[in-house]
């Protein structure tokens, strides 16, 4: 009986340090995911990791530093995840993935007063400019219309700039990541100005990718454990929704 006392007492203590660390994760300034404003780092991804370590008893710093950098030092087991990632063959080599935390939607926004309508069918937006930040993918389907001359596409040299022609009426659909939309939108009250057009484009998954030189898979495993408990229990929803003052 004392042995397995003793047993169960070391298991206990191996979990509680497992789960009372300090992890280190990076990532590029990248709004509203993840940026830094007044000297710290906030974003509405720093706000549902916050809240998916606390519950695992985790202490995370947070560094923002040049894509490149961030990804070589996940590369080097220099830091211990990297947000928000994008999952691939090559990534995987060096990189281990839990459950993808958050997305990035390419969605299509019209004025407020436009009377534009999406069927599915680009060709029947034919007729309409489009704005987006040059060199940005907006999913197979839509690159391959801009290729065939089917849409026709003002590019702009970053998504604030994008915005702004936009709500000046420079082109009539803008076409951009929703989430910042919604961030620059509300940042000058301007939410009721525009509307979305139904489809997404493109709903890229995006991850925590672990550093496979830090070995966390017994973390990843409870990682995506709270995940799912923190959408179950509403918390997930609740942090997107007052973040973006829906």
């Amino acid at each position: 009986m004392k042995f397995f006392v003793f047993v169960f007492c070391i298991f206990s203590l191996f979990l509680s340090s497992l789960f009372s660390k300090t992890l280190n994760f990076v990532s590029a300034d990248f709004p509203p995911y993840v940026y830094k404003e007044n000297n710290k780092i906030q974003g509405f991804n720093t706000e549902i990791l916050n809240e998916i370590f606390k519950r695992m008893n985790i202490k995370i710093t947070y560094k923002i530093y040049p894509w490149a950098r961030a990804v070589k030092m996940i590369k080097m087991g220099r830091a211990d995840a990297i947000f928000p990632f994008f999952k691939n063959k090559e990534r995987e080599l060096f990189t281990d993935y839990p459950h993808s935390f958050i997305s990035e939607p390419i969605t299509m926004y019209i004025l407020k007063d436009s009377n534009i309508t999406y069927n599915g069918d680009l060709k029947e937006l034919s007729s309409y400019k489009f704005g987006r930040v040059r060199g940005f993918s907006s999913g197979e389907y839509f690159d391959n219309a801009v290729k065939e001359n089917i849409i026709h596409v003002e590019d702009s040299n970053n998504g604030t700039l994008n915005l702004k022609k936009f709500l000046s009426k420079k082109f009539d659909i803008l076409l951009d990541n929703k989430y910042f939309v919604l961030h620059e939108l509300k940042k000058t009250n301007s939410l009721n100005e525009v509307k979305q057009l139904d489809a997404i484009l493109i709903n890229n998954k995006s991850y925590l990718g672990f550093s496979k030189k830090r070995n966390h898979k017994e973390i990843i495993k409870k990682f995506n454990l709270i995940l799912q408990e923190i959408k179950e229990d509403g918390t997930y929803d609740k942090i997107i929704n007052s973040y973006f003052g829906k």
